[in-house]
């Protein structure tokens, strides 16, 4: 049996040089795998395994300097503030059960098996949550920020909804084969 509760240390990724310049990204890999094979007779082999895999992905919310918080601002195509202003979680597990059976006489072999999986995955993230104001110019920006009231802004955009999305996947396979052994000449 071999088991790992944590197969690889969670990866950090350095600032700008990681993914997309955000560097508080993680990945955590988690599996563990347990076999068994048994010989119930000298013309019989019977094979079963279990395996467990995990995979989570996190990349929380960038931190600006900037007061603008989760809100993005951009400035003829320029993004101010947080790089990543909404947080992301990816999240796949994964179960797999596996029996095969072999029975061989003189002439002839059989093979029976099942291979049963699920897989969940599931996403936490909401794309522009706090919003993103978007200016054609450096004036019309700069005109908000010294004018009371002002609205300068070509449009702003917000996504509203649940964050949580998850999909199962559940898969069921069964073999059987009987595939004659050749006769000598």
């Amino acid at each position: 049996m071999r088991a790992s509760p944590r197969a690889h240390k969670p990866a950090t990724w350095p600032p700008n040089g990681g993914l997309l310049g955000i560097g508080n990204s993680t990945d955590d890999v988690r599996y563990g795998k347990a076999s068994w094979i048994s010989a119930p007779s000298s013309v019989a082999i019977n094979e079963a395994r279990f395996g467990m895999w995990e995979d989570r992905f996190s990349d929380p919310v960038s931190q600006s300097s900037l007061s603008t918080g989760n809100l993005g601002i951009n400035v003829a195509g320029v993004t101010l503030g947080g790089s990543h202003p909404y947080a992301t979680a990816l999240k796949e597990r994964r179960y797999q059960l596996v029996d095969n059976f072999s029975l061989t006489t003189l002439s002839h072999s059989l093979k029976l098996g099942f291979d049963v999986s699920q897989t969940r995955e599931s996403i936490n993230e909401l794309a522009n949550s706090g919003g993103t104001y978007f200016y054609s110019s450096l004036t019309a920006f700069a005109q908000d920020l010294v004018t009371v009231n002002s609205r300068n802004y070509s449009f702003f955009t917000q996504t509203f909804g649940n964050p949580v999305r998850s999909l199962r996947i559940r898969r069921c396979t069964r073999t059987f084969r009987t595939p004659g052994r050749p006769r000598g000449t």
